[in-house]
């Protein structure tokens, strides 16, 4: 006789477009007749390609750390070459560029790229598998972009990436009655570093709103120079709500416990890299 045949479990969900209105089972939102999702056959529900892709999708949509500037740079660069050339003739135009260099704000497109790559790659090789890095996201309506997100089991975090020289300082500014703390670096203020963040952040709370399972998600944001130099015994500190800190404090920060599920974390990645597309 031969052997019964194998019982097989019940279907695994499956990727397909919708032939029919539905309403993810997870988070509840609208799909609409002809959007992907995933579907149970045995269930008979539709998740949506956020709740339902796990990390991979958010992997899909990690963009790449710095690849905005880097472009940015490019095309600057670029742009004066064929105007160098353009007034001098091609054989004194290369003579002239050869023996000059961009203007400063060409060259700190390119400075801000550096930047976001080397933390980026930091991030890469110091993190958790439990973390998942989103770079270069563009603000919807504006020119901004954020340089990089990371999705954590302890919440978000908006970061900020800063490639600037000299040492960084924690200082109090203002009369008596009205004190305020500032960022220094190299004997330069540059606290406004730490009000650009907001908006950093309220875009990344948008782009989250939808998802009613994650209200109470902490989103935390963070300065991070990546190469500055630190006093002996300096240690991170919080300006306004943003952290001030080093790639390895910060990493220390963000690979810290937390109460998110690898499910929810890649569902919370899932829908900031939908929402704020790479730059």
């Amino acid at each position: 006789m031969g052997r019964p045949p194998a019982k097989l479990g019940p279907p695994s969900p499956r990727k397909l477009r919708l032939r029919y209105p539905a309403r993810c089972c997870v988070c509840s939102c609208e799909l609409k007749r002809g959007s992907e999702a995933w579907w149970d056959t045995g269930e008979k529900t539709a998740t949506c390609l956020i709740c339902g892709s796990g990390a991979e999708l958010a992997r899909e949509l990690a963009g790449t750390a710095g690849a905005s500037g880097r472009h940015k740079h490019e095309r600057l660069h670029a742009q004066r070459e064929q105007k160098v050339k353009s007034k001098w003739g091609r054989g004194l135009g290369r003579l002239a560029l050869a023996f000059t260099d961009d203007p400063q704000s060409t060259r700190a497109w390119r400075t801000g790229a550096v930047g976001e790559e080397r933390l980026g790659r930091f991030f890469a090789s110091n993190l958790p598998e439990s973390v998942i890095a989103l770079h270069d996201r563009r603000i919807p309506g504006s020119r901004a972009n954020i340089d990089h997100i990371l999705v954590a089991p302890n919440g978000i975090w908006v970061i900020d990436a800063k490639l600037y020289r000299g040492k960084v300082e924690r200082r109090t500014l203002g009369p008596i009655w009205r004190r305020e703390p500032a960022v220094f670096v190299a004997g330069r203020d540059r606290t406004k570093l730490i009000h650009g963040m907001a908006r950093q952040v309220a875009a990344v709370r948008a782009a989250i709103a939808p998802d009613p399972l994650v209200d109470d998600v902490i989103v935390r944001s963070a300065v991070c120079f990546v190469t500055s130099d630190w006093s002996l015994f300096a240690k991170p500190f919080d300006i306004s709500g943003v952290l001030v800190t080093w790639p390895q404090k910060l990493v220390e920060r963000i690979g810290s416990p937390g109460r998110l599920t690898p499910t929810a974390v890649a569902r919370i990645a899932n829908r900031i890299g939908a929402g704020l597309p790479a730059a």
